[in-house]
């Protein structure tokens, strides 16, 4: 019975409105970062799209691009850039399995396998490439779409979008970011 009276005198005094509204304003300004966060995905996906779609329209006009090549950790921007529907092949490039086996259920989507063993965006590119010329997807002198984020294995950091060409047996890559995996 001591409880009850003690549960009855809580339930009569007020809550500090100052606790509800700070925590309020950290929720919806989380929120508003996440939004944010995600408009920067959806433009470089989309981006992504309007530059192979180009290519994809009229060769002559910009360039003759093969495929859009994506890395991904979790799938979901391989999944933005497939609502689209580009013109031109999607490439999954996951980085572990279980990323690998969804990335089959994505409309026109082609997943290859990476692994997680690269510490630079470079060496993304060039595993991604190495698997894609191995699968025959891509061959040389191809130009393709490599949109990407930094810090790599970060879900949610899509800024990158370039125009690349596979260049078998040369490493030197120096148009990408120097990023590498924050530790």
């Amino acid at each position: 019975l001591k409880s009850e009276g003690k549960a009855a005198r809580n339930a009569a005094r007020p809550a500090d409105p100052r606790a509800f509204y700070t925590w309020v304003a950290e929720l919806y300004e989380e929120k508003l970062r996440r939004s944010l966060k995600q408009a920067t995905t959806d433009r470089i996906c989309e981006a992504a799209c309007a530059l192979a779609e180009a290519g994809a329209i009229d060769p002559n006009q910009v360039g003759d691009y093969k495929a859009i090549v994506v890395p991904t950790t979790s799938g979901r921007t391989v999944n933005m850039i497939s609502r689209f529907r580009p013109r031109v092949q999607i490439i999954g490039a996951a980085h572990d399995e279980r990323t690998f086996r969804k990335l089959f259920f994505s409309f026109g989507v082609f997943p290859i396998s990476i692994g997680v063993g690269q510490r630079r965006m470079r060496e993304v590119l060039e595993a991604a490439v190495k698997v894609c010329v191995r699968e025959k997807l891509l061959s040389q002198d191809d130009e393709f779409v490599f949109t990407a984020g930094t810090p790599l294995y970060a879900p949610g950091t899509t800024n990158l979008v370039q125009i690349q060409h596979v260049i078998e047996g040369e490493d030197s890559r120096t148009d990408l970011p120097d990023s590498s995996v924050e530790d």
